[in-house]
């Protein structure tokens, strides 16, 4: 990333976000007047994140904080696989990233919002040419060559929630803007946009906030695939689940692109002070074509999803220091796949003549999670949160018949400790865990004469699904306050996996961040 475009972006998100800010920092609640010190202690509490998946109602943000806090971070991560888990996300990364994001709490009103920068460099990505891999599965394009992949990232987002009398109201709109390529053949160049808008209501009764709330978002993605090489080209495939690909047009169909809609409804429970129950329910749908532009805008298949998630929690506040909650939450995915069949060319022209739906995905997790959060001095904090969760994945595919069960059971247990001394605040955290796996089978017949050349990725990637894993992780951060009430703080972060089929990961992050 040239110096150019760091300080182009930096303006950017600097005006996006100051401005607000100095707009309105003349208007001041009491529980804004807190020093910066307990406003970052009271942010990073158990207590005031945890079941925080009711605050998708953009009107519940009004009583998600008594406080307003805004921060500007710059950060560094690097991410690295012995062996790639799986071949169309690489074997790691490394990252660059800018953001600045605010939450300013008023009398009648509250404002949120953030702007990024983010510049990538993903390493060894294979048999996959298609940015959002994890979206649009399983329609991908896909060449056995590939190689690093830069991406660029930018994003803004706002929202505005106010209240009166009874009743409380939401918005935010949101925006995502990617563009990711290669400068060895073969080059892609995909273009993401993700656009999205939630608008969200809530009934106040007694020490409750009961809410609604609809979300819709557009997405599109261009994806193109040059060769400049004298020597030819590979050959490129359009992955349609299960190791299989639409065999009539691999080859130099290079162009394509996805249009997709996504649908949400909830409804929610919060309590107004955070000590309370919690309880929330969302029903989603989403759906996109993958259409072939070098072949006169063919529609080659459509996916539509169904997400249900629901979940349930309490938390009590016992003082100033120490709470508890507990949790319960679940989610259910259901993705199917549609393919079209076509017809003899005419012109260049393809007739549409059928439409089957041989693939289905369906994966369902369940988790139990707590916190017991407590301090032993006025300025020293301490929390302990266990968790369990199960999942399950089953994928089928009709013709030829193949199947994939991955079932997993996760425990673990995380903690933190954090302490005010002086103009320094220091919050250490470490956690681990470990995932078994068990009732995993995959299932895979072929065809005669049939092409088989993305088995071996279907194979491996079971592989990767179907092992246990255990992992540890830790962080430390110092924060010291300067003048006019800021906090300059610096935090690093490290995380290590090992799987049982011999492969390991490593991850770790460094953060400067201004917060005010």
């Amino acid at each position: 990333m040239s110096v150019a475009k760091f300080f182009c972006a930096l303006n950017i998100c600097l005006s996006c976000v100051t401005p607000t800010i100095a707009a309105l920092s003349t208007d001041t609640l009491s529980a804004s007047s807190l020093g910066i010190q307990e406003r970052m202690w009271r942010y990073t509490s158990c207590f005031r994140r945890f079941a925080d998946d009711v605050y998708t109602n953009p009107a519940a943000q009004f009583h998600r904080y008594d406080f307003s806090l805004s921060s500007a971070s710059v950060r560094g991560e690097y991410n690295k696989e012995s062996e790639p888990l799986y071949y169309e996300e690489g074997d790691g990364y490394d990252t660059f990233s800018f953001d600045a994001d605010a939450y300013i709490r008023r009398n009648s009103f509250v404002l949120w919002g953030d702007a990024a920068y983010n510049n990538s460099r993903l390493r060894n990505v294979c048999w996959n040419e298609t940015s959002d891999s994890r979206l649009l599965y399983p329609y991908l394009s896909a060449d056995s060559v590939g190689g690093d992949l830069n991406k660029e990232n930018y994003s803004f987002s706002g929202g505005y929630a106010g209240s009166a009398g009874r009743f409380a109201w939401g918005a935010r709109l949101s925006y995502i803007a990617t563009v990711a390529y290669r400068g060895v053949d073969p080059r892609p160049k995909n273009i993401t946009s993700h656009l999205s808008l939630y608008l969200g209501g809530a009934y106040l009764y007694g020490q409750y906030g009961i809410g609604l709330f609809l979300a819709g978002e557009k997405y599109k993605q261009t994806n193109d695939i040059d060769f400049y090489s004298e020597l030819g080209s590979s050959k490129v495939y359009h992955r349609t689940g299960m190791g299989m690909h639409y065999v009539r047009f691999a080859g130099n169909n290079c162009e394509s692109y996805y249009n997709g809609y996504r649908w949400r409804a909830g409804i929610e429970l919060h309590p107004i002070d955070g000590s309370g129950w919690y309880t929330w329910g969302e029903f989603g749908r989403f759906s996109f074509e993958k259409i072939l532009s070098s072949l006169n805008e063919l529609p080659m298949a459509a996916v539509t999803e169904y997400q249900g998630v629901a979940g349930v929690g309490y938390k009590r506040r016992i003082d100033t220091t120490a709470s508890w909650g507990i949790l319960v939450d679940g989610c259910y995915i259901d993705r199917r796949g549609t393919e079209n069949i076509f017809g003899d060319a005419s012109g260049n022209i393809y007739p549409q003549i059928a439409s089957m739906q041989p693939y289905r995905n369906r994966m369902m997790s369940v988790s139990l999670s707590g916190y017991y959060e407590g301090g032993t001095l006025s300025r020293l904090s301490y929390a302990v949160q266990p968790r369990m969760s199960s999942f399950s994945l089953t994928t089928t595919y009709a013709y030829p018949v193949r199947s994939m069960e991955v079932n997993h059971i996760d425990a673990g247990i995380d903690f933190y400790l954090s302490y005010i001394v002086g103009r320094s605040l220091w919050r250490f955290e470490a956690g681990t865990g470990y995932s078994m796996a068990y009732a995993c089978n995959l299932i895979v017949a072929t065809v005669e004469g049939g092409d088989d050349v993305l088995l071996p990725v279907l194979q491996h990637t079971y592989r990767s699904l179907a092992a246990s894993d255990w992992s540890l992780a830790a962080s430390l951060c110092y924060a010291y306050r300067l003048k006019g009430d800021y906090m300059l703080a610096l935090c690093l972060a490290w995380q290590h996996r090992r799987y049982d089929i011999d492969i390991a990961t490593h991850y770790a992050t460094a953060s400067l961040s201004l917060v005010f």
